[in-house]
C-alpha cells in the first residue's frame, strides 16, 4: 500500500536516467537528514533549553558547555536551511554526512536535561513534574514545559501514558508559544488515549483548533493532502497538492507540497507499473482471471499520468475477452467438470492408482482447486514412493535367497530398477536420501555376483 510522510524528505531512488553513453544523470533531491519540519521541531527543543540554563542560577562548566552544543547545533540548523535553498548540487550536499549529523542533533539535544533544583527545596521533592508545576505557577511555560516533557518521559520509559498530561502539556506549548509543539501533544494524546474518550475528544478538538489558528490556510491544505492519501484517495490528493503549490503563499508548505507530490506520483508509477506486469501476466496463462479484476481496478485512483492509459485499455479489453466470454451456463458445467477431475482423483488415491490420480491432479493446474490438488498430488506422490520402496525392499529380501546366481541377478536388477526409476521420477521425495542409499546397496550386491 502507498505510504508517505509530510515531514519526510524526498526518497532517493535507485534508478537514474541515462542517455546513449553518457555519465548517468542524478537528478534526486538531497536528502539532509532532517526536514523543514524536523528541523523546526529540533530548533524549539534547543531554544527551551537554552532559555532554562539562561534563568538557571547554575553556571558550572557542565552548564556552559550544554549551552555551547545547543547554540552549535541552532547554527547548524541555520546552515542546513540556507544549504536547502542555495541551489546546490544534490550529491555535493554530503547526503550522508548530513543524514548522520541529524541523528546526532535529535540525540544530543533530547539528552540535555535543565540544572536541577536546589535539592533542599521544596521542589524538588517529588520529581519533574512538581517542578513543572511549580514553574508554571510562577508564570514560567518554557521552564514548566520542559520539565513537563521530562516527566511525559518518565512515564513513557515505564510503559505508561496519560492522555490527561499529554493536553495539559499541549495547553502549556500554546502558552509558551509554540503551536507546532501543541499538536505534536495533542495528536499523540488522540493516539494514546483508548482509555480516556473524553480527553481523547478533548485531544482531538484542541489539535484541530491549533492547527486551523496556527498552521495557516496552506499548511492545513497539507495535512488535508496527506489525509487523502491515507484514504488511498490519491487522485483527489494529486489535485489538492497541485492546487496548493498553484495558490500557495506559503513557502515552506509549498515546498512541502512539492516534494510530496514528486513522492505520490513516483510510488504512483511504481505501483502501476507493477499493477499491469501482474495483470498481463496472469492473462498471457491459464488464471486464475479472477485476480486481475482488482489488479486493474486499483489503478482507477491513482493520480493522472501516472498509468500507461493505453496499456490498461489493452489490458482491460484482454480481461474482459478471457473472463466475459463465458456465460453462467458454460462457467456453472465448467465448475462441475473440474469438481467431477478432484473427485476422481481422490477415487484414485483411495484405489492405490497413484500415478492415474497424479495425472487427474495434474488437470486441475491453473484452476481454482490448483492449490488443493497439488498438496494431495504431493501426498500421493509420496505414499506412492514409499509403498514402492518398501515393495522393492521385499524383493530385494527374497533376490538375495535366491540360490541360483542367474535368477538372483535377474531379481536384484529389478530392485534396481525399480529404485532408480522412483529417483527419477521423484527427485524431490522425503524419501529420496533412503532410496539412493537403498540403491547403493543393490548396486554392491549386483558387482558381487559371480562372472557369467
Amino acid at each position: 500500500m502507498l505510504t508517505l510522510l509530510v515531514v519526510l524528505p524526498a526518497c532517493p531512488r535507485a534508478d537514474s536516467t541515462t542517455s546513449g553513453t553518457a555519465t548517468p544523470t542524478d537528478e534526486r533531491p538531497a536528502a539532509l537528514g532532517l526536514s523543514r519540519a524536523e528541523r523546526r521541531e529540533t530548533r524549539g527543543d534547543a531554544e527551551r533549553l537554552l532559555h532554562v540554563l539562561g534563568v538557571s542560577e547554575a553556571q558550572d562548566r557542565s552548564s556552559v558547555a550544554t549551552a555551547q552544543r545547543l547554540e552549535a547545533a541552532i547554527l547548524l540548523l541555520d546552515g542546513l536551511d540556507g544549504l536547502a535553498g542555495e541551489g546546490v548540487a544534490p550529491r555535493d550536499q554530503e547526503r550522508a554526512a548530513l543524514e548522520l549529523f541529524g541523528d546526532y542533533l535529535r540525540s544530543s539535544v533530547g539528552a540535555e536535561v535543565a540544572p536541577a533544583v536546589d535539592p533542599s527545596s521544596d521542589a524538588a521533592e517529588d520529581g519533574p513534574w512538581a517542578r513543572a508545576l511549580g514553574h508554571h505557577l510562577g508564570q514560567d511555560s518554557e521552564s514548566a514545559l520542559l520539565e513537563g516533557m521530562t516527566a511525559l518521559r518518565e512515564l513513557t520509559d515505564a510503559a505508561l501514558d496519560s492522555p490527561s498530561l499529554r493536553v495539559r502539556l499541549g495547553e502549556w506549548a500554546l502558552e509558551a508559544g509554540d503551536p507546532e509543539l501543541a499538536v505534536r501533544l495533542f495528536d499523540s494524546a488522540v493516539q494514546a488515549g483508548a482509555a480516556e474518550q473524553g480527553w481523547v475528544e478533548e485531544a482531538r478538538r484542541r489539535a484541530q483548533q491549533t492547527r486551523a489558528a496556527s498552521m495557516g490556510p496552506d499548511a492545513v491544505a497539507l495535512v488535508e493532502a496527506n489525509g487523502l492519501i491515507d484514504a488511498g484517495q490519491l487522485g483527489a490528493a494529486q489535485d489538492r497538492l497541485q492546487r496548493l503549490i498553484a495558490d500557495g503563499t506559503d513557502v515552506e508548505a509549498v515546498a512541502d507540497a512539492r516534494e510530496l507530490l514528486a513522492m505520490l506520483v513516483a510510488d504512483a508509477e511504481e505501483l502501476a507499473v507493477e499493477n499491469l506486469a501482474r495483470a498481463g501476466a496472469i492473462l498471457e496463462g491459464p488464471g486464475p482471471y479472477d485476480d486481475v479484476a482488482p489488479l486493474l481496478e486499483a489503478l482507477q485512483d491513482l493520480p493522472v499520468g501516472t498509468v500507461d492509459t493505453d496499456e490498461l485499455l489493452r489490458l482491460q479489453g484482454w480481461y474482459r475477452a478471457k473472463s466475459g466470454a463465458q456465460d453462467q451456463a458454460t462457467a456453472a458445467a465448467r465448475r462441475k467438470e473440474l469438481d467431477a477431475t478432484l473427485a476422481d482423483a481422490r477415487d484414485l488415491v483411495v484405489s492405490g492408482a497413484y500415478r492415474p490420480a497424479l495425472k487427474a491432479y495434474a488437470k486441475l493446474d491453473g484452476t481454482e482447486h490448483q492449490s488443493v490438488a497439488r498438496r494431495e498430488a504431493r501426498e500421493a506422490a509420496e505414499t506412492l514412493v514409499r509403498e514402492e520402496r518398501e515393495r522393492a525392499g521385499k524383493l530385494f529380501v527374497a533376490a538375495r535367497k535366491q540360490a541360483d546366481a542367474a535368477r538372483r541377478g535377474k531379481d536384484l536388477e529389478a530392485v534396481r530398477a525399480i529404485l532408480a526409476g522412483l529417483l527419477d521420477e521423484f527427485p524431490g521425495s522425503q524419501y529420496a536420501e533412503r532410496l539412493r542409499t537403498n540403491l547403493a546397496a543393490v548396486v554392491t550386491e549386483i558387482a558381487a555376483l559371480p562372472p557369467g
